[in-house]
């Protein structure tokens, strides 16, 4: 799935219209409009404040996931990945 198609989904799915992903990314909602249609990128800026607005990774918005998993999620997978590595070295 395309990274524009999941900003679509996902806004649906959170009941937000465009004019709130637009007033987040400090856009107009025509340019969300542009995004969701495959007519223009959005930034990286843009990407960070919608990860931690739905509390999602970006590996799912950008498609390279299909598993929504949320933030708090990751750093408690890291705590206990680098807990792990540190026991490893003991």
């Amino acid at each position: 799935m395309d990274y524009r198609e999941r900003l679509r989904e996902l806004r649906i799915e959170n009941k937000k219209g465009q004019k709130d992903i637009a007033f987040l990314c400090n856009v107009s909602d025509a340019t969300v409009g542009h995004w969701e249609k495959k007519r223009r990128h959005m930034t990286i800026d843009c990407l960070i404040k919608l990860c931690k607005y739905y509390n999602i990774s970006s590996d799912y918005i950008l498609g390279f996931s299909n598993i929504q998993m949320k933030l708090t999620d990751l750093h408690t997978e890291e705590d206990h990945s680098s807990n792990h590595q540190q026991q490893k070295s003991s």
